[in-house]
């Protein structure tokens, strides 16, 4: 045989449990026996006086005859029933607090459910909070996973470099162009900013010389290939191929001429 559970104590039972406690006299309630260990009152603030008791309520009479009618036992002893009607009196006398601290209990043990439902619902909004971060999160790594394989396997050459620089300085000569453009006006032409032949100097790689510069320069040209200043005569930098440059005919005009361009782009000892 299976046992059943019992039903749950529904918030309507429980109130009207919790009515009755309240109605009833208020304890503490206790038990006397008198008439010869015949007879047991209920009585609430009981009290014995020494030839009897006294008490505020008199609450309930028990006796032995519930064992005497009870189909159940078709044998029983006074000794018998007498501890049964001592149990039974005991239980109703101890249900007026054991009602109330059970109630008791049942309510903190819903506050305490109702505190981790609120936990647990508070938990679930972060984890579907933190599930939205991370979808975004993933989306932009895939992004920059896309970004990447552009790259891989695929890595500039030289050329595309040179020629992202020449853009680049050809946007910077492109503002410089607009900053002249006010000064080539025929009625009052303004002057031309002081910064826009700076800007055109470092753009082209000019850098002003100082005769105490001993330190050689290095350059790149049109095509890629760096080369290394080898001397000065009469104005002219002869420069060589940076790998293996011992000696060299080229000078930076000659270069820049069949190359398209030369830029210096640092110095060295």
């Amino acid at each position: 045989m299976v046992a059943t559970m019992p039903d749950r104590l529904s918030p309507q039972r429980e109130a009207e449990i919790c009515e009755r406690a309240e109605a009833a006299t208020p304890g503490p309630w206790g038990v006397y026996e008198f008439g010869g260990g015949s007879l047991i009152e209920i009585a609430a603030d009981l009290e014995e006086t020494g030839h009897g008791y006294k008490a505020r309520r008199g609450i309930a009479r028990l006796d032995e005859e519930p064992l005497d009618n009870d189909p159940a036992h078709d044998e029983w002893t006074a000794e018998e029933d007498w501890a049964q009607v001592e149990a039974d009196a005991k239980f109703v006398a101890h249900a007026r607090d054991d009602v109330s601290a059970l109630l008791a209990e049942l309510a903190a043990v819903r506050a305490e459910r109702d505190e981790a439902r609120a936990t647990l619902r508070e938990a679930c909004d972060q984890v579907a909070e933190r599930d939205h971060e991370i979808g975004g999160l993933t989306a932009e790594l895939e992004q920059v996973r896309v970004e990447l394989a552009k790259y891989v396997g695929s890595e500039p050459t030289i050329a595309e470099g040179i020629a992202f620089l020449s853009r680049c300085v050809e946007a910077v000569h492109e503002v410089c162009d607009a900053a002249e453009e006010p000064s080539l006006r025929w009625e009052n032409p303004p002057p031309v900013p002081e910064w826009v032949a700076v800007v055109r100097e470092a753009a082209d790689g000019v850098r002003a010389e100082d005769s105490n510069d001993r330190r050689r320069r290095i350059y790149i040209d049109g095509t890629g290939e760096a080369w290394l200043s080898l001397s000065h005569e009469n104005g002219v930098c002869y420069i060589g191929r940076l790998a293996g440059a011992l000696d060299g005919d080229e000078t930076t005009d000659s270069v820049r001429e069949r190359t398209g361009s030369i830029r210096e782009i640092g110095r060295c000892w």
